[in-house]
């Protein structure tokens, strides 16, 4: 996955400088290639916004994300960094062509953007750091699901393959987040599932359907 999205910058930064290559004025000079560089700065920006969502749904293969996740806030970010690059690009482009602003207001402009959007993105890491804070759970949903896989892996019992299947998605899709269940009740029954014995029909049987009712 890693290798395609990297391909995929490539391609894109090869394009941009192709084009601005192609279509250069005789008469191109700094503000010119100044002007491609900083489109090629924003497609990778672009490109490391989006790719970062793709790497992360990747690597959780659909599991539900803890509290304070950098993911949550990815797709919002995402949004943000893609608005500015059009209004960033409008304004350059306009400036290039038709004189909109003079180049010193439109690097002034450029620069207050470039610092709110980057400021903005910094308070909203900040604020999903800070609701993780406290909410920090003895167990995570990721452990519970670690161990239920290794029950439906080891299992040679239909049953408990299909009750196994159950309780993943239950903890996946509908158990509460692990900071607001009773913690003690929480790593009692963690601790059996860690001791359970995918073998021991009845006794995983019933760990199962604790989980199930956490």
């Amino acid at each position: 996955m890693k290798l395609v999205l990297f391909g995929i910058l490539v391609i894109i930064e090869v394009a941009i400088l192709a084009i601005g290559i192609l279509i250069a004025p005789k008469d191109s000079g700094l503000i010119y290639w100044g002007t491609v560089t900083w489109i090629g700065f924003l497609a990778g920006l672009n490109w490391l916004a989006s790719a970062s969502i793709f790497s992360k749904s990747a690597t959780t293969s659909g599991e539900a994300e803890e509290t304070g996740s950098v993911m949550g806030i990815l797709p919002g970010l995402n949004v943000l960094i893609f608005g500015y690059s059009i209004c960033s690009v409008a304004i350059l482009l306009a400036t290039s062509m038709f004189g909109f602003l003079s180049w010193t207001w439109q690097l002034v402009i450029q620069i207050v953007a470039f610092a709110s959007v980057a400021v903005f993105g910094l308070v909203m890491l900040i604020a999903s750091k800070g609701a993780a804070f406290g909410a920090k759970p003895k167990i995570t949903k990721s452990q519970i699901l670690d161990q239920l896989r290794r029950i439906k892996r080891k299992t040679k019992s239909n049953e408990i393959s299909a009750l196994a299947e159950e309780a993943l998605t239950y903890v996946a899709s509908h158990m509460p987040h692990p900071s607001r269940l009773n913690q003690e009740s929480l790593d009692s029954a963690y601790q059996e599932l860690i001791s359970c014995d995918p073998d021991d029909t009845t006794a995983t049987k019933r760990v199962l359907a604790l989980i199930t009712k956490i």
